[in-house]
């Protein structure tokens, strides 16, 4: 899809140096996180920017794979280490995808060998793919939320 479009745009003379992705689901997030997203392709020279959010609860060492009705771990977690002791790890949040044109025609995805991080907050990382999604995005814009 955005592929199509810079190819398209191409056609009509009009070339950019980078595409920026802001996907519907993601509402919460606010133009300073586009800025800064900018910022930091510009800033690093990296050729793809996309935004993540710090995992919490969803750290990958709390992940379980089911083998059948069996729990194993996704991860091996090293004998011993506390949970305050994890590397932090950091999601996806689908709020900003950031990548430079050239890398687009390239690879044909939204990003390159070189991604950086923009690091968004909880609450402005909510990504709506499920009714849950959008009930909390209603709670944290200050809307009554709706319930079917």
């Amino acid at each position: 899809m955005a592929l199509h479009a810079v190819e398209a745009l191409a056609t009509t003379g009009e070339e950019y140096d980078a595409i920026l992705l802001l996907q519907p689901t993601a509402p919460l997030r606010q133009v300073h996180d586009i800025e800064g997203a900018i910022a930091r392709l510009v800033e690093t020279g990296a050729d793809s920017v996309i935004s993540v959010t710090p995992a919490g609860a969803a750290h990958p060492f709390y992940a379980y794979r089911l083998d059948h009705d069996r729990a194993l771990p996704f991860l091996a977690v090293p004998a011993g280490m506390r949970r305050q002791d994890f590397p932090k790890a950091f999601i996806r949040n689908g709020a900003i995808y950031l990548v430079q044109t050239s890398v687009l025609r390239r690879t044909g995805g939204l990003s390159g060998n070189d991604v950086r991080a923009y690091v968004m907050p909880p609450e402005r990382s909510v990504n709506i793919d499920e009714p849950f999604d959008w009930l909390l995005a209603e709670l944290l814009m200050g809307s009554p939320p709706t319930v079917e």
